[in-house]
């Protein structure tokens, strides 16, 4: 029984010592009108080190690239796609 409550003990402790960071990206959005009901949407990632997120283009290498799905609206239509900066 002691070593049934020492195995429990160990496996509980090794599985909360691998835990990450939840939320290592944080987003920042906003909006401006360009035009009479066109608006562009900025969106600003703030990463936590020593963390990062892969360009779009994903310029090869092993990650995967970064991808933004937007949910189908009926009254929204985009007319570009997305640009990064930096």
């Amino acid at each position: 029984m002691k070593l049934l409550k020492l195995f429990i003990f160990f496996s509980c402790l090794s599985l909360s010592a691998i835990a990450q960071n939840g939320h290592p990206v944080s987003w920042q959005f906003s909006t401006e009108e360009i035009a009479p009901l066109t608006y562009r949407l900025n969106m600003h990632a703030t990463i936590t080190s020593p963390y990062h997120i892969y360009s779009q283009q994903g310029g090869g290498g092993m990650g995967l690239p970064t991808e933004i799905i937007f949910a189908p609206q009926s009254n929204v239509t985009f007319i570009d796609n997305i640009r990064e900066k930096e």
